[in-house]
């Protein structure tokens, strides 16, 4: 409820979040306006690297103490003195914008308050229940999750209690687990980051959005520190390495008793010689083409615990030459398998994408990712979008590689498969949500076999590839993602053929939450 006290406290720190905001377009400003195209490369360069992006930091501090009575001319604000007396607010804008330079010039800015959230404003704005959202990556990418969320906790909540959906770096834990700083989404629907004047205790936790780099260690730790401190989890490490582990995802859907649709997959262990691997390669290219009485076979080769479609290759294999003369897979392999185990799949979904505005000829392949959450009784899959690759020279449907995300009503308008050597539009129909919805409830509950219900993965966005056969489309399992991303991008499921895409990630996820306090 909107009370007139409430409305006051959210009055003073929108107000307090614009010298921030102006303060990221100062600084914007006064780096970008007399680059070069090529310093503005090695600017997004330092501040990608973490040896760089610290002196960045420091450097964009200094301007900004030594612009001060500059800035109080130019912005007109007199109260500018109390924002630079808190150095912390001063640090957390130098990090903003060396966010922003490592994404420039598509950088969204953040609202940072550089009032500490008094105790008492803390538990008006805070009623309830904190859902905390532990990351690690970009603040600036991350505001519009913990925003979506907020919205889902709203338009599930009717009687229910109300879930404060809190975003909570890992450097802002307390040794107890408690949230020094967040962001948060207030009563007048802005979402601003604030310092607490005392810690607010975390009631759940999800870990989402961590750097790439160390990324399971970083949840591996994470997880054990939370379990230590009793905080229930939306996805515990030990569940959620189910779903990082490609081979140990199929091989749980591969036992299921539903039959769920998936590629055929074979493991090639990190350690193993080139010429070994060639031989398991080669040993599961003749099952693909016997089963299917071709004598080339087209696989996909990746890093069996990749994220994001990085290393993911695809080849066409022809069995009727020696695994050694496959040059281009073998080097391929060499690189995985310095790093890690190779999964190998074959290729399915023959379903492509096709913009009204592209041109003739240009299909894309495209993957769709759907969003299934416990809600305390049964998996629910509610939400998702898609992914597309850049063009149809990348078999990869990956934003990382160049591709595009695009809501699931785009992406169902502008399907296309090839009947007879020419492409066919596909119409999808309301009975094939309904198909995929329950494929991927099953996948998501077969993830969690043999588990403690407070153990379970209660989150996993599931990706599926679409194929036509004899007439009739099925989804195909690819693989599960226990820290899914792009979030904010989802849209309804039961919506997406509809003329207009309804945001949404998950309603079920915050009954679950409603029922454990």
């Amino acid at each position: 409820m909107v009370t007139e006290e409430n409305v006051d406290v959210n009055r003073e720190v929108s107000e307090e979040c614009g010298v921030s905001i102006a303060l990221q377009r100062y600084l914007e400003e006064r780096m970008v306006k007399d680059l070069t195209p090529e310093d503005a490369l090695s600017l997004v360069k330092d501040a990608s690297d973490p040896s760089r992006s610290d002196f960045l930091k420091q450097l964009f501090i200094n301007i900004l103490y030594d612009d001060k009575r500059l800035l109080e001319r130019e912005l007109g604000i007199s109260d500018l003195d109390r924002a630079f007396s808190n150095q912390s607010f001063i640090e957390r804008v130098a990090e903003v914008a060396v966010e922003r330079a490592r994404l420039w010039p598509n950088a969204p800015l953040l609202r940072i308050s550089y009032k500490t959230l008094r105790r008492n404003d803390a538990a008006k704005l805070l009623k309830g229940l904190n859902f905390g959202l532990i990351y690690g990556a970009e603040t600036i990418l991350f505001q519009d999750t913990v925003l979506a969320y907020q919205v889902d906790e709203a338009c599930s909540r009717l009687n229910g209690h109300k879930v404060n959906v809190i975003g909570v770096h890992y450097n802002w834990l307390t040794d107890d687990g408690k949230a020094s700083r967040g962001i948060i989404v207030d009563n007048s629907w802005r979402v601003k980051e604030v310092e607490f004047e005392e810690p607010v205790d975390l009631n759940v936790i999800q870990i989402l959005h961590l750097p790439s780099e160390d990324e399971r260690e970083t949840h591996k730790r994470l997880s054990t520190f939370f379990s230590s401190r009793g905080i229930p989890q939306i996805n515990p490490f030990d569940s959620s390495c189910r779903a990082d582990d490609k081979f140990t995802t199929h091989e749980l859907w591969s036992n299921l008793k539903d039959n769920l649709n998936s590629p055929a997959y074979a493991l090639i262990k990190k350690g193993k010689s080139i010429k070994e691997a060639l031989r398991v390669l080669a040993r599961f290219s003749r099952e693909i083409s016997d089963s299917r009485e071709k004598k080339t076979v087209e696989v996909y080769v990746q890093p069996n615990t990749g994220t994001e479609g990085r290393m993911v290759n695809m080849f066409t294999l022809n069995l009727s030459k020696e695994p050694n003369e496959w040059t281009d897979v073998t080097e391929h392999l060499s690189r995985i398998l310095r790093v890690d185990d190779a999964l190998v799949r074959e290729r399915r979904g023959n379903v492509l994408f096709k913009r009204p505005s592209d041109p003739r000829g240009l299909f894309r392949y495209i993957s769709i990712r759907i969003n299934a959450a416990w809600d305390g009784s049964k998996f629910v899959a509610e939400s998702g979008y898609a992914q597309t690759s850049r063009d149809a020279s990348i078999p990869v449907a990956s934003r990382s590689r160049g591709g595009d995300i695009i809501s699931l009503n785009d992406a169902f308008k502008n399907l296309y498969y090839k009947v007879h050597g020419k492409y066919s539009k596909l119409r999808i129909q309301p009975s094939f949500l309904s198909k995929i919805k329950k494929a991927v409830e099953v996948a998501a509950g077969g993830l969690n076999i043999g588990l403690n219900k407070e153990d379970y993965l209660k989150m996993v966005g599931i990706d599926i590839l679409l194929e036509v056969d004899g007439g009739d489309v099925k989804p195909v399992l690819l693989e599960a993602n226990p820290r899914p991303a792009g979030l904010a991008s989802s849209v309804s499921l039961e919506k997406a053929l509809s003329m207009r895409p309804k945001l949404m990630i998950s309603y079920a996820l915050f009954n679950y939450i409603r029922s454990i306090q």
